[in-house]
């Protein structure tokens, strides 16, 4: 087993927060370090690590977001699951704080938006890593595949399409397209992982706005 460390970065710095996280990592396999020589758009970003990791024979792509951070056992408890695509679940930075998990609904009105986030009473309840929830797409926050997922796509593996309404990002197009080959997109939701911003978002924080809004009446 060799796992591509995918670290789409492009700035100069990291975060404190994140490399803290990073050095406590659990990482008992052989790594392959994946950095970007571009600068962006990220669908390049993300195609260009792609390659490297083929170029470096990984077994593995274990996709990093730098402004978040992640408890020691992320990648241990990704890795035990042995399935071609397992994430973790990530919340939004700022409110509602909703976690980034997202189901497929063609009969929704809005015909141009059919994703549905998934409810907090569906995916809270799955707070034993043996129990995952299925989604039909996620952001790409924190994401462990096996290299067939890519070696079996066509490329561009990611893109990025300004000019649709709404705007699919690239790692909408990617899940469509792992979608169309059979793959599921399993996510643990006992990884807690903050997403950095003036504070640490995670669950917890969802928990607490969402008793806030109900205290008002506003949810």
């Amino acid at each position: 087993m060799r796992i591509g460390l995918a670290l789409p970065h492009t700035r100069r710095y990291f975060d404190a927060l994140f490399v803290k996280s990073f050095f406590s990592m659990e990482r008992p396999f052989d790594m392959a370090l994946l950095t970007p020589n571009s600068t962006g758009p990220i669908d390049t970003v993300r195609n260009e690590l792609c390659t490297q990791a083929l170029m470096l024979d990984c077994t593995h792509i274990f996709w990093m977001d730098c402004d978040q951070t992640y408890p020691p056992n992320t990648l241990t408890k990704l890795i035990a699951h042995n399935l071609p695509i397992v994430c973790a679940k990530v919340h939004r930075r700022h409110p509602p704080y909703d976690a980034l998990l997202k189901r497929y609904n063609p009969d929704k009105e809005d015909k141009l938006e059919p994703y549905v986030d998934i409810e907090y009473d569906e995916w809270a309840l799955r707070a034993n890593p043996l129990e995952l929830i299925e989604v039909d797409a996620t952001g790409f926050g924190c994401n462990l595949m096996q290299i067939e997922v890519i070696e079996r796509m066509k490329k561009p593996w990611f893109l990025m399409n300004l000019y649709t309404k709404p705007v699919i990002g690239e790692d909408m197009f990617f899940w469509e397209q792992a979608k169309k080959l059979g793959y599921k997109i399993m996510v643990d939701c006992s990884i807690d992982i903050g997403h950095i911003s003036e504070a640490v978002v995670n669950q917890r924080t969802y928990v607490e706005w969402r008793k806030m809004q109900k205290l008002h009446g506003l949810g």
